[in-house]
């Protein structure tokens, strides 16, 4: 074998190298896309659930202080009927006098 094949298949087998190489590279350029788009949809998915999270929250401080707008109403109904049994058993007793 000459020295000029020798040499000839040393370029054919890097030209084969460096086709490979480009395809790796653009395959790797390809993966650096998606990681990029992965990366904004979870910095959106991340942004929503705070939102949702201090959505949740103030629904739950809605929640805690209308129980506690309930439960104070409840307590006035509850001596406004006691007044108002009181009432009418002061007009019976004058009734019956």
């Amino acid at each position: 074998m000459e020295l000029a094949d020798v040499l000839a298949k040393i370029d054919d087998h890097l030209h084969a190298q460096d086709i490979f190489l480009k395809q790796q590279d653009e395959r790797l350029g390809r993966q650096d896309k998606m990681i990029e788009l992965q990366t904004e949809t979870l910095r959106v998915i991340q942004a929503t659930l705070s939102k949702v999270s201090e959505s949740t929250e103030r629904v739950a401080q809605y929640t805690t202080h209308s129980s506690q707008l309930l439960a104070e109403n409840g307590l006035h109904f509850s001596r406004i009927l006691q007044v108002l049994d009181r009432i009418e058993q002061r007009l019976d007793a004058r009734e019956t006098r």
